[in-house]
Formats: structure tokens, sequence, C-alpha cells
């Protein structure tokens, strides 16, 4: 029974997996973008660093919420 129970919480904690919804801003008061990504570290990390061409990189949004 043991066995089976652990099989079960592996197959939920698969089926739970997901995403993070943040927001990135360039001031207070200042511009905001809502984004949606399942590696927040590197998304937050190439938002810095400018690597996307795009809305964010267009507004220096740069801070993560």
């Amino acid at each position: 029974m043991p066995a089976l129970v652990a099989g079960i919480h592996a197959v939920q904690a698969a089926a739970m997996r997901g995403g993070w919804v943040y927001i990135m801003t360039n001031r207070p008061n200042g511009t905001l973008y809502i984004g949606v990504t399942s590696d927040i570290a590197r998304r937050a990390y190439e938002h810095r660093e400018g690597l996307i061409e795009g809305f964010t990189k267009r507004y220096g949004l740069k801070r993560l919420v």
C-alpha cells in the first residue's frame, strides 16, 4: 500500500506543475508588464539583460515586482 500512495503523490505532483505570473516595471508609478513563465529566474534575467526584443526592452522594464 505505501508504494501505491507514493505513486499517487508523484502523479499529483506532476499534474500540479505550473508556472509563474509575474509583473515587471521600469520605475515607481511607471509602465507595467504582466507575463507568464515556467522559469521565473531565467525570464527575469532575460528582462534585466534586454535579451528579447519587444515591449519590455523598448520600455526598459527591468524590475520584478
